[in-house]
């Protein structure tokens, strides 16, 4: 009886972590998309790599650069903003 317990305790919290992990990816995409797009409209087109950083950027570094981001003039300070970031 106790190893039923044990069993339905760590299902419960596995399953409960792997909806905190998606909601947190979740997250951290919508917010690389939102910060993409402004960057995009600001700057022109992002080269592949320059967009694969942006997505790789965890949730503060996407908020930092949403505000960073208005400072922006040229394709170039993204670029020296994001090799801060590495």
């Amino acid at each position: 009886m106790a190893l039923s317990q044990a069993y339905l305790e760590w299902e419960r919290q596995t399953r409960t972590q792997g909806i905190e992990q998606g909601i947190e990816q979740g997250e951290q995409r919508g917010r690389a998309t939102v910060v993409s797009m402004q960057l995009r409209s600001r700057l022109g087109t992002l080269s592949q790599p320059v967009e694969a950083q942006i997505q790789q950027l965890s949730v503060t570094a996407l908020d930092q650069l949403a505000i960073a981001l208005l400072d922006f003039n040229k394709i170039e300070e993204l670029e020296q903003w994001l090799q801060t970031q590495i």
